[in-house]
């Protein structure tokens, strides 16, 4: 059987459901047992829904035999069930439009009109497709399809933070103009301003390794640092627990062979705990105090920025690098 991505699945039962939807509807004047038949259908299809959805964020390679099979099932039956529903509809609008009678009568050649007939034949459909719906309800169960591990969302710029600068080429000038650019020296150094810089680009360009790069060459520089990596979807309290684990973390002065930074990290985790637990609110006036402890410390304070659209401002006045 060919198997196709879990997400084609998802649109077929995103069209047929709205369908399903206006069969109850007192339009097509179906019998109270099929309305019935029609409502369970929807309420398993709904759940299949959600169960393909998950399904969707697995790779396909990484999915289960059994879990395909019962995916190409559903989306088979849901193209069946939706050529039932549109015939249906089809034949009672046209009768609607050419003038025929949709109640149920007998005319005077003692025939059932043709709504009559239809409504009956869907009645019969909608108790086959109900038994059909039961049997994929157990496979599920039995498959085992809601206990599927999808994997963890992973940063696709993760791997640009490891890159080996010397392998870059053409890398060294623009971190050296965005450097200058964020040095507190020159004009204006005497005024304690946050000073940002912004690369923007399209994908795929190396915003992240340069901002790497610079971040590498300056956190020396200065009394604490932060580096966070901002998704299209991010989880605000996991980025804001990290910048408080790493401007809390004091600096080490000793051999770094000896003591490195994860010594740091466990010193602030036993001060603060699971800051991914608490409120924002809580973690932003956290990181506010500990960088107001730290002002007489240290002279002036830099933001860099890469982005792939627009600007981000905090209340300065920043600079673009295009990439």
């Amino acid at each position: 059987m060919e198997v196709v991505a879990a997400s084609a699945f998802t649109r077929v039962l995103k069209s047929l459901l709205p369908k399903l939807a206006k069969m109850l509807t007192d339009e097509y004047k179906l019998h109270k047992g099929a309305k019935e038949g029609i409502r369970y259908i929807q309420e398993e299809l709904e759940s299949m829904e959600a169960a393909l959805e998950k399904v969707s964020e697995v790779p396909i390679d990484q999915l289960d035999k059994q879990v395909k099979l019962w995916a190409s099932k559903v989306r088979g039956m849901s193209y069946n069930i939706e050529d039932t529903i549109d015939s249906f509809m089809v034949h009672v609008d046209t009768a609607r439009d050419s003038g025929s009678s949709t109640t149920c009568c007998v005319s005077t050649k003692c025939m059932l009109p043709r709504t009559c007939k239809a409504r009956r034949d869907i009645a019969i459909e909608i108790e086959r497709i109900k038994k059909e719906v039961e049997e994929l309800r157990e496979r599920r169960q039995r498959y085992k399809v809601d206990s599927i591990e999808t994997p963890a969302p992973s940063d696709p710029r993760l791997l640009a933070l490891y890159e080996d600068e010397a392998k870059l080429v053409g890398i060294d000038q623009s971190r050296e103009v965005i450097i200058k650019l964020l040095s507190m020296e020159g004009e204006g150094s005497s005024e304690q301003k946050l000073k940002l810089v912004s690369i923007v680009g399209p994908g795929g360009m190396g915003k992240t390794t340069l901002a790497n790069a610079v971040y590498k060459n300056l956190e020396g520089k200065f009394d604490c640092t932060a580096f966070v990596s901002v998704s299209l979807q991010p989880n605000v309290n996991n980025i804001l627990s990290s910048i408080l684990r790493q401007v809390t973390a004091s600096k080490i002065n000793d051999d770094p062979e000896e003591k490195d930074k994860r010594l740091q990290r466990r010193e602030s985790q036993k001060h603060y705990g699971n800051t991914e637990t608490w409120p924002q609110k809580e973690v932003i006036d956290k990181i506010r105090q500990v960088l107001e402890k730290r002002r007489l410390y240290f002279q002036g304070s830099a933001l860099l920025v890469e982005m792939e659209g627009g600007l981000m401002t905090s209340g300065c006045h920043p600079t673009v690098w295009k990439a």
